[in-house]
């Protein structure tokens, strides 16, 4: 990883923006059987508390679906905004981050905490709305007790198999994700997504090694030199049996005392079995980050999967933000050791935003995935990539 120095903390004023609600986050499988140190865990949320024990340690409480999860902040922890190291004094109350990280004897110590927001009078809101107005610049929103004005350039979406949403739609107790910039002290709407996602659960898969097993509460050696407790209940699907020393794989969510509540377990020796058997409906998203210092542009994106008696339906959905206005960009998807293939061109606006939705199925504006896809599904799709037009990749995320 390349190094950068460190900034000093009062370099950028990031206090008065960040306006963050604690939104979903996903826990991810990064690495093969036997995972190294640093690579157990990632996920999303906000902080509430910053205790620096040195300059350089520390505890950053990162409140994530309704509880805080602890993460041990040590000299070898890398904290980055923008691929700058900034160092622990660079985390704000407020900031909203990603950590990749490992269990340990202590609880999560971080590898690397990404800073997410830009500090530029970016904001990211969460949650009911309690409250529509209307004003001469159009309507406005109350989120978390945070106005936000939805204006004519807002893009507004619907999750879930309901249709479109208008401005008239917009009523207090719709649960809503908005994200925006700040202007002249207005905090204006890029985007506003309504309903609720898929993955709010706290998610999280990983490797282990079974060193217990109690009737139904595993622990599970992670190799990060910690114990990860894992429960398995009546719901949980089991593939192999479940015996002390054996490497598993786990899927599940992380209730409130950090435990993995678990979905599926897959013993060793059972990998080699399809991964997505039985699999009705599978959901991912990723956040589309700079690759270098400087970049600026910023986006998401999501795929789907829904299979039922009548067939298959996939999605992949693409959206960036603060690109250069009018300016043409490529997606690039990697399908693992398959390759990368060249998905076309997304063109933004006039405000710098742009969006691209493809499916199996394409209605209206929706390109059709099926020639891009190949011999792949979207579930295989391990990496996504906006390039310029000479294919320098400026932003990607990996799934």
């Amino acid at each position: 990883m390349k190094r950068y120095s460190y900034r000093e903390k009062n370099m950028t004023n990031r206090s008065e923006v960040r306006l963050l609600s604690a939104l979903a986050f996903a826990l991810f499988w990064l690495c093969p059987v036997v995972l190294a140190k640093g690579t157990d865990v990632r996920f999303h949320g906000t902080v509430t508390k910053v205790d620096e024990t040195t300059t350089t340690t520390g505890t950053v409480t990162v409140r994530v679906i309704g509880f805080d999860v602890p993460v041990k902040v040590t000299s070898d922890s890398d904290v980055v905004l923008h691929g700058d190291k900034v160092g622990l004094a660079g985390i704000e109350v407020n900031d909203f981050v990603n950590v990749d990280g490992f269990f340990s004897s202590s609880g999560i110590v971080a590898d690397e905490i990404q800073i997410l927001d830009d500090a530029k009078g970016e904001f990211r809101l969460r949650g009911p709305v309690t409250a529509v107005a209307t004003s001469a610049a159009g309507t406005t929103i109350t989120v978390l007790g945070v106005t936000v004005l939805v204006d004519a350039d807002t893009t507004l979406e619907r999750r879930g198999p309901d249709g479109g949403i208008t401005l008239a739609d917009l009523k207090t107790g719709l649960q809503v994700d908005a994200t925006g910039t700040q202007t002249n002290e207005v905090l204006v709407a890029a985007r506003v997504k309504v309903g609720s996602r898929d993955d709010d659960a706290a998610r999280v898969q990983f490797d282990g090694r079974i060193t217990s097993n109690n009737d139904g509460r595993l622990q599970a050696d992670t190799e990060g030199g910690g114990i990860a407790v894992v429960l398995v209940t009546d719901s949980t699907v089991v593939k192999g049996t479940l015996a002390v020393g054996k490497m598993i794989r786990v899927k599940g969510t992380l209730n409130s005392q950090l435990e993995v509540v678990a979905d599926r377990i897959i013993v060793e020796g059972q990998e080699e079995r399809d991964d997505h058997e039985g699999e009705e409906h599978f959901r991912n998203e990723v956040d589309l980050l700079p690759v270098t210092a400087g970049v600026t542009l910023k986006g998401e994106a999501n795929v789907e999967y829904k299979k039922n008696e009548d067939g298959s339906v996939q999605k992949l959905k693409v959206e960036i933000r603060k690109a250069e206005p009018n300016k043409e960009y490529r997606i690039l998807v990697t399908f693992g050791s398959a390759g990368a293939v060249d998905f076309g061109a997304i063109v933004a606006d006039a405000r710098g935003n742009a969006g691209v939705r493809f499916s199996s199925n394409p209605k209206g504006k929706e390109r059709d995935l099926k020639p891009l896809l190949q011999a792949e599904t979207v579930r295989d799709i391990t990496k996504l990539q906006i390039t310029d037009s000479s294919k320098t990749v400026l932003i990607e995320g990996s799934f």
